[in-house]
């Protein structure tokens, strides 16, 4: 608490009787004034200018208190006055603000980062000015909702309330960020709206100094210190990830990464928050002192090394804090590869981490995502949320989805410190994104807001006089949005699918005959929505050309007669198996066909899988093990079951030309989970010009009740070639519309032959019946 005694108020009584003036006057008006401490920083500067601004602009009378006429003093910031008004016991708001009333008199306080220019960045704390951001926005009832001069609304005069002793809110989340990079407002602008919006980024929350090993190491060390570099099949290699981390048991070449860091922050001491590593799957070293270390055991196979990455940046921040121990280290999770909180290092509050997840699709459950936060959150470390608001596939479309976003930051109040990211990028119209920024700086303040109202209120002001059609035009998207139900690289094959779009198109060209001409909001959206329209309408003749050549088929798998060694590569030969092609996905020069035959007994599911491949010499095949690696990166081949099509469960096996394989149990809007115990049986050969895998899958691993149901199913192939040439990377499958090989949406269907019950043994009796 910050207290003052009885002696310290004689004192400073006494000093003012002294004529030396301990606080100043900034403005004085009609029956308030404003004033600031001596020597007021630039947050209370500026505090105090915005705070006149939006009194001169709400008041041309004489404002009422509490619904009586009063001498209003505003002090910004803490000048010795305060003491004499009656403010002696303020409570401490580390990383906080808050409003303190005595009488007639407001006082503004908060946390506030030394040096701060609120103008110049958007980062870190400034919590006097949010303080009285907080009162304009609370108790003026000014609404900002784009930046620059005309971006906010007010009401005149208005009755100030503010009855109580204190206002000391309590947002919903800390961190509260949105993207400030549109082309549409200059950097100003675009942080005076952050600031006024209630946002705050503290120091914390922001890498200072990113730190990546295969930008600089390779050409200091490579000749002078190879031991420094990871082992790999026998090399000291160098690389992009994921063979771009050192190796970790090397002690000079941790003391190289923290001397590094501590020379940067020695060069620059605004540097307070540093970031390890960049978010990409990471090989750990094979050396003997890296596989006999502690942590080795609890690293998974292959880039499934969480445990190591931890330690390791633990040893550097461990290092940087010998010399400058304020330091923080802020680090993101990355899938399965370094998701789970470490068991043997304890990282603490100076620690950082960023949980990567889906966000706002369509079929989402946040369960996994929540129940990985928690973890984290138990640990001791600060979390954030690291999701994507605008993946790639989202291009630079009117993405709305509200609800979903408020659906999204929900689902971890409470356990996550917030999120600092949006999807307003320099490539997407503002006008598309508008609505989102304005929203989300309002949903991390206060997560249970009425959203459907301010929705209303974002319409009334940015398209007066159309409101109804606009709140009907972002309701619409929306619902084509959430339809969609999954993400695919070609939107227009599917949630915008061109004759979809009719509505919405309608709606804005009924707002533009009714819209007010004076508002400077409608015509960029009009504009940016037509050429959206014109874009859908263009692609929709290639679009039904791919819809038309895969068209939704239900495939009856027949019996065959297995007679000859499962190893006999030679599938086309199967008696009575059903042979289907794979599609294109688009348009590709030179494009490498497959071909899928399948048939069934009554214990084994076959499949024959034959790719056409004109450079046999180059297929990308790095997993050999089976159950391990990213497989999904080699050129291979995804078999998709899906047993149950209302509980959106399936199986995804994935094998390369090697025969080398890897299952996933997946659902629908969570994270994919490895099934070691789901059994494969394959064999592969890679010939000229084609390689051909066998796959033999016991149906007793399925329920016997699902073989009188309809399955949805699905076969695709990634073609990728060692030589990174984008045009040599190809997508097919039996049904791929646009590039999410998860869509089941899209999927084939297969049926079973009658009265086909797998032979089981009497533990699968009693696990699956």
């Amino acid at each position: 608490m910050r207290r003052f005694s009885c002696l310290a108020v004689v004192g400073l009584m006494l000093t003012m009787a002294g004529n030396l003036f301990a606080g100043k006057i900034f403005t004085a008006r009609l029956n308030y004034r404003i004033m600031l401490q001596d020597n007021p920083t630039e947050v209370q500067k500026f505090a105090a200018a915005e705070l006149k601004n939006f009194l001169n602009e709400t008041y041309s009378k004489q404002v009422e208190l509490n619904g009586e006429p009063a001498a209003l003093t505003f002090m910004i910031g803490f000048p010795a006055e305060a003491m004499l008004a009656g403010f002696t016991d303020i409570p401490s708001l580390k990383d906080r603000f808050g409003i303190f009333r005595r009488g007639a008199t407001l006082l503004f306080y908060g946390d506030d980062r030394p040096g701060l220019d609120p103008v110049k960045t958007y980062k870190y704390h400034a919590g006097t000015l949010a303080a009285v951001h907080y009162f304009i926005n609370r108790y003026l009832n000014v609404k900002f909702y784009f930046p620059g001069k005309a971006g906010y609304a007010l009401t005149k005069n208005l009755s100030l309330d503010f009855k109580g002793s204190f206002d000391i809110p309590k947002p919903t989340f800390e961190v509260r960020g949105i993207s400030l990079r549109s082309k549409s407002f200059n950097a100003e602008e675009s942080n005076i709206f952050f600031r006024r919006s209630l946002g705050n980024i503290p120091y914390w929350s922001k890498y200072d100094l990113y730190y990546i090993y295969w930008k600089n190491w390779k050409k200091r060390f490579a000749k002078t210190h190879p031991e420094y570099f990871s082992l790999h099949n026998g090399k000291r290699i160098s690389e992009i990830y994921p063979r771009h981390v050192p190796c970790f048991s090397n002690p000079e070449a941790l003391k190289q990464a923290a001397a590094d860091i501590i020379g940067e922050i020695n060069s620059n001491p605004e540097i307070e928050t540093v970031r390890v590593f960049c978010d990409a799957p990471i090989s750990l070293c094979t050396c003997k002192l890296c596989l006999a270390a502690a942590e080795r055991p609890y690293c998974g196979g292959d880039t499934a090394n969480g445990e190591a990455v931890y330690a390791y940046q633990q040893k550097i921040m461990k290092l940087v804090h010998e010399a400058h121990p304020n330091i923080h280290f802020l680090t993101q999770t990355k899938g399965a590869s370094y998701s789970k909180p470490p068991k043997l290092v304890k990282l603490g509050d100076y620690f950082t981490v960023k949980i990567l997840t889906r966000r706002e699709l369509p079929v989402y459950d946040p369960s996994n995502d929540v129940d990985l936060a928690r973890d984290w959150q138990k640990t001791g470390v600060k979390v954030l949320l690291k999701s994507y608001p605008r993946y790639p596939e989202f291009k630079n479309y009117p993405i709305i989805k509200p609800h979903l976003d408020q659906r999204h930051f929900k689902a971890f109040a409470g356990i996550v410190r917030g999120a600092d990211d949006s999807d307003a990028r320099r490539y997407v119209p503002y006008s598309f994104t508008a609505l989102g920024q304005y929203l989300q700086l309002k949903m991390l303040f206060d997560i249970n807001i009425d959203l459907d109202r301010e929705i209303a209120d974002f319409c009334a002001f940015a398209y007066l006089g159309a409101e109804t059609e606009m709140i009907a035009f972002y309701t619409e998207m929306e619902r084509l949005f959430a339809d969609g139900r999954s993400v695919n690289d070609d939107m227009f094959m599917y949630t915008y699918y061109p004759g979809k779009l009719k509505l919405a198109m309608q709606l804005l060209e009924q707002a533009s005959r009714k819209v007010d001409r004076k508002s400077k909001y409608f015509k960029p959206l009009l504009a940016e929505f037509r050429k959206f329209y014109q874009k859908a309408q263009q692609a929709k003749k290639n679009i039904d050309l791919i819809r038309d050549s895969s068209p939704l088929k239900t495939i009856a798998i027949p019996r065959i007669d297995v007679t000859q060694d499962f190893k006999l590569l030679a599938p086309a030969t199967w008696t009575g198996a059903k042979s289907e092609k794979l599609f294109p996905a688009k348009s590709y020069d030179k494009f490498q066909p497959s071909k899928v035959y399948l048939g069934t007994t009554e214990q084994n599911l076959y499949v024959g899988l034959v790719a056409t491949e004109s450079h046999s010499d180059l297929l990308k095949q790095r997993c050999k093990v089976d159950k391990q690696g990213a497989i999904w990166g080699d050129d291979c081949f995804e078999v998709m079951l899906v047993p149950d099509k209302n509980k959106l469960v399936y199986y995804q096996i994935i094998v390369n030309s090697f025969g080398v394989y890897r299952v996933l149990r997946c659902q629908t809007g969570k994270k994919s989970l490895p099934d070691n115990d789901f059994k494969v049986k394959s064999s592969a050969k890679v010939g000229k010009g084609k390689w051909t895998v066998v796959l033999e899958i016991p149906l007793s691993q399925f329920k016997a009740t699902d073989f009188g149901k309809t399955w949805k199913f699905n076969i695709f192939r990634s073609r990728r070639l060692t030589r990174a040439k984008k045009a040599d990377q190809q997508a097919s499958g039996l049904r791929l519309l646009g590039g999410s090989y998860h869509d089941l949406t899209s999927y084939d269907h297969i049926t079973w032959p009658i009265g086909l019950i797998p032979e089981k043994s009497l533990w699968n009796r009693l696990k699956f019946w």
